[in-house]
This record gives structure tokens, C-alpha cells and sequence, in this order.
């Protein structure tokens, strides 16, 4: 029996550090501000843990002129420029260095950023009121 727990312990904590659980789950920060990468075709997940919305202005800096981005809501509500999106709605736009966008998630809400460009794309967010 002792054997049977420990196995299934093992097998879990292997199971969830894997990198298919960890790399793409991310969590918004209380920090004032903060900093991430999106890789070329590679969606990132945001989840919103906390039980207020959670508002951020991020500037964006690219190799590239123009990089095709897409939002995503997963989970509850949130918007992408002040447009609001509700669970399952996306949204498309093309951001270029220097520009900066207002992102949204509700309390217990889930966005989904991906990059479709060619080279990465980094956010320096700072809270937003």
C-alpha cells in the first residue's frame, strides 16, 4: 500500500512539472510592474487568481515592424484595448515596437496571448487604474 502511495506521488509531481503544465501557465503579479516574453507561435496562458479585475498597460518592443498578435478569453471576461470580450471571443490585431496595449481579466479569469509572428515579442506591463 506504502508502495502504491508513493508511486502515485511520484508519478503526480513528475506529471505537473512537466514543462506541458508549467511553460505556458503564467499568473498576473501584484508587482507594480512586470515583465514577459511571447515566443513565435507559442500561446501563453494568463490566469487572474485574484478577486478583483486586473488591469495593465503593456508597452511592446519587437525585432520586427509589425507582429501579429491574438487575444484570447478562456475564462470569465476581459478586454484588449478597451474592447470587451467575453468567454470564447478572440481578437486579432498587429502591434508594433513601441506600442502600447490596455489588457483586462476579470477576477478568476483566463487569457490566452499568442504571437504568430516570426520572432518573439516582450511586454513590460505596469498596473494600470
Amino acid at each position: 500500500m506504502l508502495r502504491k502511495i508513493g508511486l502515485t506521488a511520484l508519478f503526480s509531481a513528475c506529471i505537473f512539472s512537466s514543462s506541458a503544465f508549467s511553460a505556458t501557465q503564467q499568473l498576473f503579479s501584484l508587482a507594480s510592474s512586470y515583465e514577459f516574453t511571447l515566443p513565435p507561435n507559442a500561446p501563453q496562458v494568463f490566469n487572474n487568481i485574484f478577486f478583483w479585475p486586473i488591469n495593465a498597460n503593456c508597452s511592446i518592443t519587437s525585432n520586427n515592424e509589425s507582429n501579429l498578435f491574438s487575444f484570447t478569453v478562456l475564462r470569465k471576461a476581459g478586454s484588449l484595448n478597451s474592447i470587451s470580450l467575453s468567454q470564447g471571443d478572440a481578437m486579432v490585431l498587429v502591434v508594433r515596437p513601441g506600442d502600447v496595449i490596455h489588457i483586462t481579466a476579470e477576477s478568476g479569469g483566463r487569457i490566452e496571448l499568442t504571437n504568430h509572428g516570426d520572432s518573439e515579442i516582450k511586454a513590460s506591463c505596469s498596473n494600470a487604474r
